[in-house]
């Protein structure tokens, strides 16, 4: 299924099996010479991020790519912004590996007990 959705995607790819039963692991492969960009945030650490740019600027020959960096010039605590994904779209995606070998009325139950709004799905 994997394999097939890459190849109508157009994405050339080696597909195998994950660590765990039902999951898959690809390896794009990369044509061109794409921009990599190497994130370096650091605080109060002048020191730490001259030894970093030195590392990466003498052991790479890759010449196609970007490094910002950030610094905070304040030592308050300030709070972090996360994203919480809702469980939705995972719990469906499982859905052909929990229904196999049930019957098509077994569907409703194993959706209940899933997850009860499925709010992002509906959308």
């Amino acid at each position: 299924m994997l394999r097939n959705h890459l190849s109508k995607v157009n994405i050339e790819a080696d597909v195998v099996d994950g660590h765990n039963i039902g999951t898959f692991i690809y390896h794009a492969k990369i044509s061109g010479n794409p921009l990599v960009s190497i994130i370096i945030p650091f605080k109060d650490k002048a020191a730490i991020l001259t030894l970093c740019l030195k590392s990466l600027i003498e052991k790479t020959t890759y010449q196609n790519d970007n490094l910002p960096s950030f610094e905070e010039y304040t030592n308050e605590v300030k709070p972090y912004k996360t994203k919480i994904r809702a469980p939705g779209y995972l719990h469906l995606a499982a859905m052909d590996h929990l229904c196999k070998g049930h019957q098509l009325a077994d569907v409703a139950a194993i959706i209940g007990t899933l997850d009860v709004v499925f709010g992002e799905i509906d959308r």
